[in-house]
């Protein structure tokens, strides 16, 4: 009723030139933004919005980036099991809609306002960008920011769900968009693969992605260089990260369900020549801890591990590169202390898997929990055993070791090649030898080997190159058939002639000789030789010849993981 027959035919002419009819009555000054509005509501059917009592949640407006706000003209209010109510100018933009819904990964449920009213809105509570601590600022924020009004209805704020509800099913997402699929399909792949790490890597004609399988990397797929920007937006909306932000290195985490399994997912974003590569590293969220008994270890190292853990204190620490299985040690060893009479507190970065009946403490630098501050906040909670995730710096490391030296059990993790090199590592880090001495029980080193695939494994005879090595250590085994793995592999083992990994250990032993030694400071290679020289002590590579002879792994495989200076030694014993 607010136009005559030859004001439409004229705006329909106009309308040919691909404009929005209502923007076109808006130039004409037939109309006003707020008559717009509410014919929009009414033909529509969708709620009218008064932004005049309107409170919107910081963790609500997040959802949706300030550009995508700005760009499409919305503003998101409400999110109820994930249906997120967006008030829009042009409710009829479908492109806009679909976006949302990828950013978010929500269903949209519009709401219509005034143009110019919902602009202000917008810069309103996306200035400041820190909307966490925005102040109530004009008309549009509410004294008692409880509930959002619309015309007709009142729609109360719910309590946001817990965290443990905000994982994600991949295989029951509804309105599924192709990247949506696509992603998917990356993660799903990665799972059934037994997959630890994915990387999506931008290159100059393309993207790879590529899989760490048994600690080796392969490429899956290569992708059109297109598509890298969307993935990469779809795993930075489900791990909670700026999408907008695009120069700087992000990190970020998140749940997703497959199978009926949940797995946690670390990601972290860096920028590079062609693009930002992503990297997800992935982990089974409910797996069960493994036990002493299920590490591989041999009955020599297992028989220290034990005697070490008796100790009511000290420090018990493990050694080795990043992905060797350092964490899934100290879980083990946790799971065997946990008893009702001892109170045991950690602190991780991150929590890697849930222990009940352990205080668990998730490092957060922002704010203000390192492994240090953690560390000695959790010693005046009257601990029993304390296990520190790593000991990166000198703090930690003094911490420590006052805390193993006055009372308690500390478990903890070293970036050392082998364990000899642990101790000077701490004096390294500015700890006085004598205290290490003092304070440290046991190091045990490690390394992660592939294992021959139990299907398709063949037996054959050892290289001569590998002989000529290993010669010393064989013990007369030279001639005799070992397992290798079977070329080409089989379908088990997705060709690769290996499936699962075997722990390879050595495990340092401090007795009194060797503690009068390391109070005198002396090298890493004395305080090998010494340690070998009583009988207590083999280096990793005897724990790897003996389960290649047992069939558990190949011996080219023991070559690639043993460190090489244990390696040149034992070859020449």
């Amino acid at each position: 009723g607010f136009i005559d027959q030859k004001t439409l035919d004229k705006a329909l002419e106009t309308q040919r030139q691909r404009k929005r009819l209502g923007q076109i009555f808006l130039d004409m000054g037939v109309m006003d933004d707020v008559m717009l509005a509410r014919a929009l509501s009414q033909q529509c059917n969708i709620p009218f919005l008064k932004l005049d009592k309107l409170a919107v949640p910081p963790e609500v407006l997040r959802l949706v980036p300030a550009e995508d706000a700005r760009r499409y003209q919305v503003l998101p209010v409400r999110l109820v099991e994930k249906r997120l109510t967006v008030v829009m100018v042009d409710p009829l933009d479908d492109e806009a809609v679909r976006d949302l819904r990828f950013i978010t990964n929500c269903a949209i449920e519009a709401a219509v306002a005034p143009q110019k009213v919902l602009n202000l809105a917008i810069n309103h509570f996306y200035n400041p960008i820190d909307v966490e601590n925005q102040a109530p600022v004009g008309e549009f924020v509410a004294k008692a920011p409880q509930k959002v009004m619309f015309a007709d209805e009142n729609m109360e704020e719910e309590e946001a769900p817990p965290e443990e509800d905000e994982a994600h099913d991949l295989l029951t997402k509804t309105e599924q968009v192709p990247v949506v699929k696509y992603t998917n399909a990356i993660l799903v792949e990665a799972i059934k693969r037994g997959a630890s790490d994915i990387h999506i890597q931008p290159e100059q004609e393309g993207t790879i992605i590529r899989y760490r399988i048994d600690g080796l990397m392969h490429e899956i797929m290569r992708i059109q260089r297109n598509m890298h920007p969307p993935i990469v937006a779809r795993i930075k909306v489900l791990s909670r990260m700026d999408i907008s932000i695009r120069h700087k290195p992000q990190d970020g985490r998140c749940r997703l369900r497959y199978g009926g399994r949940k797995y946690d997912f670390r990601i972290s974003s860096l920028p590079t020549h062609y693009g930002e590569k992503v990297t997800m590293r992935i982990l089974d969220a409910e797996g069960a801890v493994l036990s002493l008994e299920d590490l591989g270890l041999s009955a020599r190292n297992a028989g220290y591990i034990n005697q070490s853990i008796t100790r009511p204190t000290g420090i018990i620490l493990v050694t080795g590169p990043t992905g060797s299985g350092k964490s899934t040690t100290l879980y083990a060893v946790l799971k065997k202390l946990n008893t009702p009479e001892v109170n045991i507190i950690t602190v991780e970065d991150p929590v890697e898997y849930n222990m009940p009946g352990i205080n668990q403490v998730h490092v957060n630098d922002k704010q203000g929990i390192s492994f240090a501050a953690g560390l000695r906040s959790i010693l005046r909670q009257d601990p029993d055993i304390v296990m520190v995730g790593e000991i990166r710096d000198q703090e930690t490391a003094k911490t420590a070791i006052r805390a193993g030296q006055t009372g308690h059990l500390v478990l903890s993790t070293l970036h050392t090649n082998d364990a000899p090199s642990a101790v000077t590592r701490l004096t390294d880090m500015g700890i006085e030898p004598y205290l290490v001495a003092g304070s440290v029980i046991s190091v045990t080193a490690q390394r992660l080997a592939r294992k021959l695939c139990q299907k398709c494994k063949v037996k054959g005879s050892i290289s001569q190159s590998t002989i000529d090595i290993l010669h010393p250590l064989l013990d007369g085994h030279a001639a005799t058939p070992v397992f290798l793995p079977r070329t080409g592999g089989c379908s088990e083992c997705h060709n690769q002639g290996y499936r699962g990994r075997v722990g390879l250990h050595e495990v340092l032993m401090v007795n009194s000789r060797l503690r009068d030694e390391i109070a005198r400071g002396v090298p890493t290679t004395t305080l090998r030789n010494l340690a070998r020289s009583q009988n207590e002590f083999q280096e990793m590579i005897y724990d790897g010849v003996q389960k290649s002879l047992e069939g558990l792994t190949s011996f080219e495989e023991i070559l690639r993981v043993t460190p090489p200076p244990e390696l040149d030694e034992a070859a020449t014993l």
